[in-house]
């Protein structure tokens, strides 16, 4: 039977180098040859995704934790606030003088955040660490007004960076949905997931497929739960794996590949 993978980018179809093995490219090509579907679903915004993802053998993109539905290259389902209320947040943090990274389906933008903050905050410093940041695609900003510039930006995502508690979501919670971890609070427009976002391209695009989700993270604990087929990648957490009713390999020893290549035959 046909399926539709929905595969997660960090740690996941990418290695610890941040590359996409020619393994997983092949791969890739195989499961499309053979007539399945391959979507990348991802937190990221999706003016935030790498080129090497954007260049790969795919049939769609679900981005900023199914805020953004991508299907052959056109959007099919979007969901950010409204430029208003972007901006209103966006002048608490000035206020606030937070350090955050705004991830919009056409423009990336920062707020407080150079590397000069890298040396005074060791949680900002974590965070553009794990998030392998290039300071140069993203837009300063002045102030909140700035935003009125890009009327197409359309932000589905805050990234606040630090040491929060979750209480720091409830003055966003009109319009977002929020987790938090060691060194930041991320923030997605209200009622969207990547198990929504799956749920949407199964539903309108392709009834009948299999859903395949293959994730690494905390992140992608939903959208395993709701695919049909869920895998876990060897260098995913205990938890993660127990969750899962497949185990692959490790994101460096082409473990997306793998499983790809396993369950296309299946």
């Amino acid at each position: 039977m046909k399926k539709v993978f929905f595969i997660d980018i960090d740690g996941t179809i990418l290695d610890s180098k941040t590359e996409v093995s020619d393994y997983n490219i092949e791969a890739l090509n195989s499961a499309r040859k053979a007539g399945h579907k391959v979507f990348i679903n991802t937190g990221r915004g999706k003016a935030c995704i790498p080129k090497p993802i954007l260049d790969l053998p795919l049939d769609g993109i679900v981005s900023g934790c199914g805020c953004t539905v991508t299907v052959d290259g056109a959007d099919v389902y979007s969901d950010c606030p409204p430029l208003d209320d972007i901006i209103r947040y966006a002048e608490g943090v000035f206020k606030k003088g937070q350090h955050c990274f705004l991830e919009g389906e056409n423009y990336l933008f920062r707020i407080n955040c150079s590397p000069e903050d890298e040396t005074d905050d060791p949680f900002f410093a974590e965070y553009i660490r794990t998030a392998r940041l290039d300071y140069g695609i993203w837009h300063p900003l002045r102030s909140a007004e700035d935003l009125r510039d890009y009327p197409d930006a359309r932000i589905p995502k805050f990234n606040l960076v630090g040491s929060f508690d979750i209480s720091e979501v409830d003055g966003y919670r009109e319009h977002f949905d929020g987790v938090v971890d060691n060194c930041k609070c991320e923030m997605y427009s209200k009622g969207n997931s990547k198990a929504t976002g799956l749920d949407y391209v199964m539903k309108n695009h392709f009834p009948g497929y299999i859903s395949v989700a293959i994730g690494d993270s905390e992140n992608d604990r939903e959208m395993l739960a709701a695919a049909d087929v869920s895998v876990a990648m060897g260098n995913a957490n205990d938890g993660i794996k127990a969750l899962c009713t497949v185990v692959t390999d490790t994101c460096d020893n082409d473990g997306m590949g793998k499983a790809v290549l396993k369950l296309m035959k299946e």
